[in-house]
């Protein structure tokens, strides 16, 4: 029975949330590093929620030396979902091409900003949704493994 979580789980469940469709295009390193820092920033959202110390992990194995549950590695996953989003809405470029040269056009740059910041703060509603209900069925409200409020 393993006695770790493979990071490659917990891509697999961002991977069920996202598409991107330059991804295959990128090098086998860039395409690691990438998920590595989406991974990275998750991890620092969750861990003053977790009951399980996730800075107990090994880059160069891609593991974490606990065993995750089902709803950590959905929170972890949520977590990437939220800051590739972010990354794809701050890109003004991705915005322009996602909407036509009418609706871009007729957006000023203040009520572009206002819908990117509205998208991102829905986004960061449902991430904390899912560690308030994590913490609430762990009982760790708040806390977390590394005690931190």
């Amino acid at each position: 029975m393993p006695n770790n979580t493979q990071y490659s789980e917990v891509y697999d469940k961002f991977f069920l949330k996202v598409k991107d469709y330059n991804f295959p295009l990128y090098s086998e390193e860039i395409k690691e590093e990438y998920l590595l820092d989406l991974l990275t920033s998750s991890i620092d959202d969750f861990s003053d929620f977790s009951v399980k110390d996730l800075s107990q992990r090994d880059d160069a194995s891609k593991s974490f030396n606990v065993i995750l549950s089902g709803r950590e590695k959905e929170i972890l996953a949520i977590g990437m979902a939220f800051h590739w989003v972010e990354a794809k809405f701050l890109d003004e470029d991705a915005m322009r091409n996602s909407m036509s040269t009418r609706d871009y056009s007729y957006h000023s740059p203040a009520n572009l900003f206002k819908e990117l910041k509205d998208a991102r703060e829905q986004m960061r509603i449902a991430l904390y949704r899912e560690q308030y209900l994590y913490s609430y069925r762990t009982g760790e409200i708040g806390g977390g493994a590394n005690g931190a409020v």
